[in-house]
């Protein structure tokens, strides 16, 4: 695997949006600080924690590469296939793979594997029920495993089994941790508030939808978005509606920044909306549909457009389009922001990572 390190200036050009006040917008100038060659790999960029770069390369291989310079610390191959999102805890990484059984047997085989975060090698592993793919939360060092088809398991860091249930339909957003639990939906059209050290349920509301995507901030308000293009406000002590706005197509990611929400619809639109009263901010319209989830990064948003070679940058506090990060291949998969501060950018035969001001040394 080639590697090179580089701590260059990468400009961004800036865009005319349509009128003069709006083209004298500030262009952002980051650091790249290094690249990652994946060959033909088809590698990405999953997950991080404060000192390493977690990648899924090819169909099962784990590799972890050092946040500061890009060069590789293990690489991990695990068989079968990954089929989860990868999480850190405090020793181990968790990530999900299904295999067909040792005798032939067609049926595949889920497992929740831990892996040492210093050296990648396997140190635990449980068996999970049969679903499409996984998704992996961390919380007060609980590994929660949602599958696709409605079950959610609970295991402590050395994969014993601590409590699990089964909500009798897909889970259609979420996880996202609030209070000692998680908050998730599912396509019955209730939220629940699943407590992660007893799997209690401590609140169930009906809906009137099921959400695609959903956010909750520290007040404990829900946010969620529906297949059908609207953002619902809902009261966290009485699951009632506050307010809904409706948009162009169905908003597949909701963040909160601050008191308000950035949602990005498949309308090809990206919206700040005022969280207290459901009023729009700002709006853009970028010229594709939107990749993945917008990422806030030094005070920008930074949106990847499904056919482009680019992000697009937007001042978070206006919407206006400040620049574009252009790129010699196909983005590859949705950008991640580490825990040290660099903005990792999956392209189709690297990894890049870009800093504001000065690369770590």
């Amino acid at each position: 695997m080639i590697r090179a390190f580089v701590c260059v200036a990468v400009m961004f050009v800036s865009i005319a949006v349509g009128n003069a006040q709006e083209a004298e917008v500030k262009s952002v100038v980051p650091v790249k600080c290094w690249e990652y060659a994946t060959g033909t790999d088809s590698a990405r960029a999953v997950s991080s924690n404060a000192t390493s770069v977690f990648v899924i390369s090819g169909a099962s291989t784990v590799k972890a590469l050092n946040s500061i310079d890009g060069n590789e610390e293990w690489a991990s191959e695990l068989g079968g296939e990954i089929v989860s999102n990868i999480v850190a805890g405090r020793e181990r990484l968790y990530v999900v793979t299904s295999s067909i059984m040792a005798n032939g047997v067609s049926a595949k085989v889920f497992t929740l594997r831990g892996l040492s975060r210093s050296t990648g090698l396997p140190v635990s592993s449980a068996t999970l029920p049969t679903a499409e793919s996984f998704r992996l939360i961390v919380e007060e060092e609980i590994v929660i495993a949602l599958g696709s088809a409605g079950s959610v398991n609970a295991f402590d860091q050395s994969g014993s089994a601590l409590w699990n249930f089964a909500i009798g339909g897909k889970i259609t957003a979420g996880p996202v941790a609030f209070r000692s639990g998680i908050t998730l939906a599912a396509e019955d059209k209730t939220l629940r508030q699943v407590m992660v050290k007893t799997g209690d349920t401590s609140e169930r509301f009906p809906g009137k939808t099921s959400a695609i995507s959903l956010a909750r901030d520290a007040n404990g308000t829900i946010f969620l978005g529906d297949d059908s293009g609207r953002l619902y406000r809902i009261n966290g002590d009485t699951g009632r509606e506050d307010w809904n706005f409706r948009g162009g197509g169905r908003f597949e990611s909701i963040e909160i920044v601050g008191s308000n929400v950035l949602a990005a619809s498949v309308d090809n639109f990206v919206y700040l909306i005022s969280g207290s009263s459901g009023d729009v901010i700002w709006k853009r319209r970028l010229p594709g549909r939107i990749f993945g989830k917008p990422l806030i990064f030094n005070e920008q948003i930074f949106v990847a457009i499904i056919g482009e070679l680019s992000l697009f940058i937007l001042d978070a506090t206006s919407g206006k389009i400040t620049g574009r990060l252009s790129s010699a291949g196909e983005l590859g998969a949705e950008p991640i922001k580490t825990f040290s501060g660099e903005l990792i950018v999956n392209l189709s035969d690297k990894i890049a990572a870009y800093r504001p001001g000065e690369c770590r040394k």
